[in-house]
């Protein structure tokens, strides 16, 4: 999905994107099991709406 069709370009939520897409995820990776079933939304996706929806309670 091209998230950038509906979300402005001053819009909140794009700054922290940037700001999390510098952030190495290589840790957050490892928490992850390589067996069991595969998930739809990479890891560094899950987090960075975790710390969204933290941000804006």
């Amino acid at each position: 999905m091209d998230y950038g069709i509906v979300i402005k370009e001053t819009a909140p939520v794009r700054l922290l994107d940037a700001v999390l897409e510098e952030l190495n995820y290589t840790e957050l990776q490892h928490l992850y099991s390589s067996k069991g079933r595969k998930s739809k939304v990479p890891p560094h996706i899950l987090f960075k709406i975790f710390i969204f929806a933290m941000s804006t309670r």
